[in-house]
């Protein structure tokens, strides 16, 4: 009787550790994949990492190019509102002469000196408007510009 009462012990106690052996491999079973699925996910994070660097160059290379060409064409730009400015510098002189001549009552040309005077008048507001015009297209590439510096430098 003592000897059947110490095997049922026995057989509880195995049964008892049989659980416990069992859950403790079914957390085992979860642990592996959890951890298969993070390794997984590592890899794949890893093996993306080059194409994301090439990509990045190729984008700051792009971009480097663009802030060159806008450069230049800032440049060019600059280089075109001088020019403009200097022929209105002259064309201001030559409407003050003539606006003079104008003046003068003894003149038998006055009929043609006033004709002039317009058209200079004319040619010098077309001017002024292409000068305002090409100085709001340099302000405009100026701030394009900045941008472009600002984003590249983010």
């Amino acid at each position: 009787m003592l000897c059947i009462s110490k095997l049922k012990n026995q057989e509880a106690d195995l049964l008892q550790q049989l659980t416990e052996v069992r859950k403790e491999n079914r957390q085992l079973k979860t642990l592996h994949y959890h951890t298969t699925v993070a390794l997984q996910h590592f890899q794949e994070a890893q093996n993306s990492f080059p194409e994301t660097i090439n990509k990045h160059r190729t984008e700051v290379q792009a971009l480097q190019v663009l802030i060159h060409d806008t450069g230049a064409c800032r440049n060019l730009n600059a280089a075109k509102l001088k020019a403009t400015e200097d022929k209105l510098v002259e064309t201001n002189d030559s409407l003050k002469n003539l606006k003079q001549v104008t003046q003068d009552h003894n003149l038998r040309e006055r009929e043609k000196l006033t004709f002039m005077l317009t058209k200079a008048s004319a040619e010098l507001a077309e001017k002024d408007k292409r000068i305002k015009d090409m100085e709001k297209h340099i302000r405009l590439s100026q701030a394009w510009y900045n941008r472009q510096l600002a984003s590249n430098q983010q």
